[in-house]
């Protein structure tokens, strides 16, 4: 037997002397039992409770994916976007309602009889006139925003027909942008064009959804709403 480094090396008995031999015996000359020897490693089961795969899933692991976006830009939705007969039905409809609209408010504003003999009554009827120009004005301006912005994107003509303004965001409909897109850019910007055009820019407001791909009418790409089935 040698020292190195304060370590022996060796067996006393010798390796191949027997395991119980090499172990030794205690103070009453009993054989000590040798350690019993660790279990060699075995390989994961396969199949089975144990196997790779088969326990518990982790959270999260079978959640559904997220969708491809849709032409919208954000996550797919059951929107479907309106057909251009739904969008034309429900513009006459509410056109119809505004002159009723305005015309009520006109009888109110002036009364109903008016005189019309003599100069008089000529000056009347030029002052009723432009007083109705200016109530059906007001309504026509102020009916669709209001009511985009109350009902989230409907008017009456657009809930008989069943379809509805939304935002590309999915974000509820607000003043501002029921503002900007019926009297700023439909009313105001369409008209401004309209009146040195003959006409062609409400032309190509009314008939634009035929060639774009979303069913979008011009002032929709500004302010980037959708007309869809509600």
């Amino acid at each position: 037997m040698s020292d190195q480094g304060g370590f022996t090396s060796g067996d006393p008995l010798g390796e191949s002397a027997p395991r119980e031999q090499r172990v030794g015996t205690d103070a009453f000359g009993r054989p000590i039992e040798p350690p019993p020897r660790a279990p060699l490693p075995t390989r994961p089961a396969t199949t089975g409770p144990g196997a790779y795969g088969g326990g518990p899933v982790p959270p999260g692991a079978l959640a559904p994916t997220t969708p491809a976006p849709d032409p919208f830009g954000a996550p797919r939705s059951p929107f479907v976007l309106a057909s251009w007969g739904k969008r034309a039905v429900a513009a006459i409809v509410d056109g119809l309602l505004i002159a009723v609209i305005a015309f009520v408010l006109f009888a109110i504003v002036t009364g109903v009889g008016i005189n019309s003999d003599g100069s008089d009554g000529f000056a009347a009827l030029i002052i009723s006139f432009l007083i109705a120009l200016l109530v059906f004005t007001l309504a026509a301006l102020l009916y669709q925003p209001l009511m985009l912005w109350k009902t989230d994107g409907q008017t009456v003509g657009k809930k008989m027909t069943g379809i509805r303004v939304v935002k590309a965001d999915r974000t509820p409909m607000d003043l501002g942008t029921a503002v900007l897109r019926e009297i700023v850019l439909k009313s105001i910007a369409v008209g401004i064009v309209s009146s040195f055009t003959f006409g062609l820019a409400y032309l190509a407001d009314w008939f634009w959804p035929f060639f774009d791909d979303q069913n979008r009418a011009l002032h929709d790409f500004l302010v980037d709403t959708r007309v869809v089935d509600a």
